[in-house]
C-alpha cells in the first residue's frame, strides 16, 4: 500500500505572478518619474524662452531708440534675429513708431512718440514648412518716448 499524505495541489508558477506584478509596478514607477521629468524639462524650456523674448523686447527698445535718435524719420523696421539664437529658435522683432497726439500748445518744442516693439520668438524663416506655432511665444511693449522738435526758422 502506498500511503500518501494529502496534499494541497501545487501551484506552479505563482512566483513567476508574483515577479510580474513586482515588475509592472517597478515600471509603473519608472514611467511616472520619467513624465514628470519631462515636464519639468519642457517647463524650464519654455520659461527660457519667455525670457528670451524679454530680452529680445529689450534690444529693440534699444534699437529703435538709436534708430530714432539718428534719424529723426525713422519709422520701424521688421529685424530678423536668428544668428545669436539656438536654431530652432528664429525671432522676428517688428519695431513701429506712432506719432503721439500733440495735447498741448502747437508751438510747443516738446512732442512724444509711441514706440511698439513685437517679438515673436520661435517664428519660421521664410520658405521653411516645418513651423510649429503651438512653440511660438510673442510678446509686445509699446513705450511713450519723448522726442524734441527743432523750431522752424
Amino acid at each position: 500500500m502506498n500511503l500518501k499524505s494529502p496534499q494541497t495541489p501545487t501551484r506552479r508558477g505563482t512566483a513567476l505572478v508574483y515577479v510580474l506584478v513586482c515588475l509592472g509596478i517597478a515600471m509603473s514607477l519608472v514611467m511616472t518619474s520619467l513624465k514628470s521629468s519631462l515636464a519639468s524639462r519642457r517647463q524650464g524650456q519654455h520659461e527660457r524662452r519667455v525670457e528670451q523674448a524679454e530680452w529680445l523686447l529689450e534690444a529693440g527698445l534699444i534699437r529703435a531708440h538709436q534708430s530714432l535718435s539718428a534719424n529723426s524719420e525713422y519709422t520701424g523696421e521688421t529685424w530678423i534675429v536668428s544668428d545669436a539664437l539656438k536654431k530652432e529658435d528664429n525671432a522676428e522683432i517688428q519695431i513701429a513708431i506712432f506719432p503721439e497726439t500733440d495735447s498741448g500748445s502747437p508751438d510747443s518744442s516738446e512732442s512724444a512718440v509711441s514706440l511698439q516693439v513685437t517679438v515673436i520668438l520661435g517664428s519660421p524663416i521664410a520658405g521653411s514648412p516645418d513651423a510649429s506655432s503651438s512653440r511660438r511665444i510673442q510678446r509686445s511693449r509699446t513705450w511713450t518716448l519723448p522726442t524734441t522738435k527743432t523750431p522752424p526758422e
